[in-house]
């Protein structure tokens, strides 16, 4: 449990052994919480697993700012499970071997200002940068930049892929990479929208 915290100008690297084997991992057994904590110009790389997950319906209000995930191994960048009202702003989010950012239950959560791209380094085309299941709801994505800064080895899937059962989620004014579909039907850029209550609005494509 934790309420208050600074987790500042820190490195988490090579992180690997015991479940979940990432980078910070913020995950109170209930009926414990983590609250009011602020991780600030922290970059998190070549863990075995994530590089930051913030995980559990005790966990609210973490701001994960100016950070950098990247390398990081099983699974991916940034995951929010379960977690709720938390705010991801200005990080950079790139090079995981599976996926950039990955919501999960999570409700009302604010990505902002983040540059995530060339994730899905395992297969291209077979990871998304962002992911939005199992009921995740609420969730708002505003000013992120998915663009490439050069052709990488690999690439990802589309840039946000979001579930039918995830409600309401708001998707405005971000910059994608243009949408296309190869040979085998496997899409790059752009959005796959499967829920009818999301909103998309003013966003703009490279």
């Amino acid at each position: 449990a934790c309420i208050g915290a600074l987790v500042a100008d820190s490195r988490f690297e090579q992180t690997r052994g015991v479940a979940p084997q990432s980078g910070i991992d913020l995950e109170p057994n209930r009926p414990y919480a983590v609250r009011d904590v602020t991780l600030r110009g922290c970059v998190a790389v070549d863990n075995a697993g994530w590089g930051i997950v913030l995980s559990g319906e005790t966990v609210s209000e973490v701001v994960v700012e100016r950070c950098v995930m990247s390398g990081n191994q099983s699974f991916g960048g940034l995951a929010m499970i379960d977690a709720h009202h938390c705010v991801a702003r200005d990080n950079r989010i790139e090079r995981n071997l599976k996926g950039g950012v990955h919501l999960e239950g999570a409700v009302s959560n604010t990505f902002s200002g983040n540059v995530i791209r060339h994730n899905s380094q395992v297969e291209s085309r077979l990871w998304p940068n962002v992911i939005v299941q199992f009921r995740a709801r609420g969730n708002v994505f505003t000013s992120n930049a998915f663009s490439e800064s050069e052709r990488a080895s690999a690439e990802p899937g589309p840039d946000i892929s979001i579930r039918a059962d995830c409600d309401a989620t708001r998707v405005v004014g971000n910059t994608f990479r243009a949408r296309s579909v190869d040979q085998h039907g496997r899409v790059t850029g752009g959005v796959i929208n499967e829920s009818p209550t999301t909103v998309l609005q003013d966003n703009a494509t490279t």
